[in-house]
């Protein structure tokens, strides 16, 4: 039996705040399901992410980091892709 809250239902539901922190603290196993909410809730979770990236360790090798980084150069803005290249 997995351990933690369930990631399917009503993630909609989720506020972008709660969808971050479910996918960061999520195990790999729950973060998989998360990837698809993530990409339709980009919008919405863009001028979040640069403020959970500076939370999360710089020399750790956690993949969740790096998804959020794609997730902000996907869909941000030029604006937005500098200040992530002078930040991070």
């Amino acid at each position: 039996m997995l351990s933690g809250p369930p990631v399917t239902g009503a993630l909609g539901a989720l506020g972008a705040d709660q969808l971050l922190d479910r996918f960061l603290s999520g195990s790999a196993r729950q973060r998989r399901p998360l990837i698809g909410q993530l990409e339709r809730r980009a919008i919405e979770l863009l001028p979040l992410i640069p403020g959970r990236l500076r939370n999360l360790d710089a020399d750790g090798d956690d993949w969740a980091a790096g998804c959020l980084i794609q997730l902000l150069w996907r869909h941000g803005d030029d604006a937005e892709r500098r200040r992530l290249l002078q930040t991070h």
